[in-house]
Parts: structure tokens; sequence; C-alpha cells
């Protein structure tokens, strides 16, 4: 199963779509609590100062066996970054260029 995650007003709303199996790395999941989750607002505004541009995707992920925001940042100069961060606690993990944008 995915789940996207819409960005729109300052609402986060999520809608699983049935995929089947097992979260592989990298993997988007669906069995998230959301009350449970860290604040999105506080996570997207650390990911912007840590890679300016502009949000073009938000996702659940698992992530070195852990569930993981991903934010992919679009820069200024048309590179996508993605940048990880805990799920449960909003901590910064990792940011990297995606090479595979489509």
């Amino acid at each position: 199963m995915k789940v996207w995650v819409v960005l729109g007003a300052g609402v986060l709303a999520v809608w699983s779509v049935l995929a089947g199996g097992t979260p592989r790395e990298g993997q988007e999941v669906d069995n998230i609590d959301i009350e449970s989750a860290a604040p999105l607002e506080p996570v997207l505004a650390e990911a912007k100062t840590r890679q300016p541009g502009r949000v073009i995707g938000v996702e659940f992920e698992t992530y070195r066996q852990r569930v993981v925001y991903e934010i992919e940042i679009l820069d200024a100069r048309g590179r996508v970054w993605e940048l990880f961060f805990d799920a449960k606690t909003g901590a910064f993990i990792e940011r990297r260029e995606e090479h595979d944008h489509k």
C-alpha cells in the first residue's frame, strides 16, 4: 500500500492505495499512525532551511528499517534533493541528491 501526503493550506491528508506486500527499503508505507507522527510543518521548515527550493513531494517511507518523512525539494538549478526525517521524532537523518527523478 502507498501513502500519499498532500499539502494544502496547512492541512495534511493521507490516502492509502492498495499495492500489497511488506514495505521494503525505500518503499512507501501505509501503516502510519498519523497521531503519533511528528508534526509536518516544523519538519518542512527545517527541510527548507537545510535545502532551499520548492517542495515537490512528501511521503512516508521505510529508510534504514524505520519510517521516515521523505521530502523532495527542487532547487534553483533544477536538481531534486531528498531529505529524510524520522517520522516519530522529526529528527533530521540525511540529505541526498536524487539521480533518478523523472
